[in-house]
């Protein structure tokens, strides 16, 4: 019994490396050899492209957009609308089985931030060219460090 709880202890103060929205945002960019960023769009793939739960605010039912749509879209827009598709399936949610849309929380997209403040101020850096994962991974460790100081993971799992 105690090598069991010595076991779950040591596991638990472990922490693993992994790459924050910023990070992942620029090993793309290094990945891919961005040169423009008013064309940049962050690759679908690597962002989480699940909706979370809905919540309650107030009385008001509130059903948020997943990582994808907000880093992928610029503007105002609404989860299910014809851009955002598929159309609300997440019980609860305002659209979901006929009601009423209007209550649908407006979103607001992040694809101009990624654009414009971390593409922009990052694509002034001497980034490395090859597509080198390793070097890709320097450069970003350099340049958009963890604000809580935890190792960061390799580029190459930015998909993950």
């Amino acid at each position: 019994m105690r090598i069991l709880t010595l076991a779950v202890l040591s596991a638990a103060t472990t922490c693993t490396a992994y790459l924050n929205t910023r990070q992942k945002i620029a090993c793309d960019m290094c990945m891919t050899e961005v040169e423009d960023c008013s064309t940049y769009t962050p690759d679908h793939d690597m962002l989480n492209q699940t909706r979370p739960d809905p919540y309650k605010l107030g009385s008001l039912m509130v059903c948020d957009a997943s990582e994808d749509e907000y880093w992928t879209t610029s503007g105002r827009f609404k989860v299910g609308d014809d851009e955002h598709q598929p159309e609300e399936q997440r019980v609860g949610c305002p659209c979901y089985d006929g009601e009423d849309c209007r209550r649908q929380a407006v979103q607001e997209g992040k694809l101009d931030f990624a654009q414009d403040r971390i593409c922009g101020v990052l694509i002034k850096k001497d980034m490395p060219s090859g597509e080198s994962d390793q070097k890709c991974t320097q450069w970003v460790a350099k340049n958009v460090p963890n604000s809580q100081g935890r190792d960061m993971d390799l580029c190459s799992t930015r998909f993950n």
